[in-house]
């Protein structure tokens, strides 16, 4: 759909990630710590599920697309706890080429209150910037505070 200047326009943008991280532990650097230090190397593959709807309402026209996208990134992550009550912890994902890249980090302070029962409370950053691939240029940033509780196993 081709929209004027002037023209009255309505979008809408959805996606779903799924994200799945197969990584390595840094040799020796857990057992050298006392389990108190904790760094992965490894590919994450983060499956995009999206869809897409923009609607020029001076024409009366509409136009929808949908897809899913699995994007491999490089995956970072570690891990420091100095005590066994408080962790913190980070991650990243990258990917890049030709000025274009997507990348996200987090950062998170996580308590155990019992063995393996956490709550959480971090920061997320992601960025999906693409330069020119077959005419599209963007530049998305989504970003916020967190929280999550869980069980480790």
């Amino acid at each position: 759909i081709e929209v004027n200047g002037k023209d009255s326009v309505e979008s809408k943008l959805e996606t779903n990630q799924i994200d799945v991280t197969l990584y390595y532990h840094l040799p020796f650097l857990r057992t050298v710590s006392s389990g108190k230090v904790d760094l992965k190397a490894g590919v994450n593959v983060k499956v995009i599920d999206g869809y897409v709807k923009v609607r020029d309402i001076t024409k009366g026209q509409e136009e929808s697309k949908s897809a899913t996208i699995p994007v491999p990134m490089a995956h970072l992550s570690g891990k420091i706890r100095p005590v066994d009550l408080i962790a913190l912890e980070f991650s990243g994902n990258w990917i890049g080429y030709s000025g274009s890249q997507f990348y996200e980090t987090i950062g998170e302070l996580k308590v155990y209150p019992v063995e393996n029962l956490f709550v959480g409370a971090g920061y997320r950053y992601q960025r999906l910037k693409i330069d020119d691939i077959s005419d599209l240029s963007t530049d998305i940033k989504v970003k916020g505070m967190f929280v999550e509780a869980g069980f480790r196993f």
